[in-house]
């Protein structure tokens, strides 16, 4: 990596703040380097965290006149040999242990309930079966079938049974 390569990041991580009309977050970035090439980069980067603290108070007394006051430029001291350091090598995260695979997989509740012929009753073009939430008795038209309705009690979903088929004669 070269000092012109760090510059180049720098510019457009300050350009894509700049993009979001965050100029002071612009400067940060740029006057708040610690990395590589610290010391080759801060005119450079000095010059242009001016730059876009500039463009922030034209913002500003754009948006609120000529009298805004802009918020106090605080010094970024330059970097030393005592407060640049290397960056800390990641230590190995340790998992933990995978637990014994069961024998058997665990029994689930089945969501899917499946009614018997008996549970639902045809009368003519309506349909009366009970609730799989409530069990409460619910009617409704035969047209309905296969569909979702709420449950005139628990007011939950609750899929419309098919009729029952017709027994035929032998």
């Amino acid at each position: 990596m070269k000092p012109q390569a760090v510059l180049d990041e720098l510019k457009a991580q300050a350009e894509r703040k700049a993009a979001l009309k965050m100029f002071y977050s612009a400067a940060e970035v740029l006057r708040e380097y610690r990395g590589p090439f610290a010391q080759e980069t801060a005119e450079e980067r000095n010059r242009l965290a001016d730059y876009y603290e500039d463009l922030g108070r034209a913002a500003e007394r754009a948006r609120w006149g000529e009298d805004a006051a802009p918020p106090p430029r605080q010094p970024v001291p330059e970097p030393t040999a005592a407060t640049t350091k290397a960056p800390p090598t990641p230590r190995p995260v340790a998992r933990p242990p995978k637990p014994p695979a069961e024998k058997t997989a665990p029994a689930r509740p089945s969501l899917l309930v499946s009614r018997s012929s008996a549970d639902v009753q045809a009368s003519g073009d309506q349909l009366t079966f009970p609730c799989r939430w409530c069990k409460e008795p619910i009617t409704t038209a035969a047209a309905n079938a296969g569909k979702l309705i709420p449950c005139p009690k628990c007011d939950l979903l609750v899929t419309v049974p098919k009729p029952p088929a017709a027994k035929k004669p032998k």
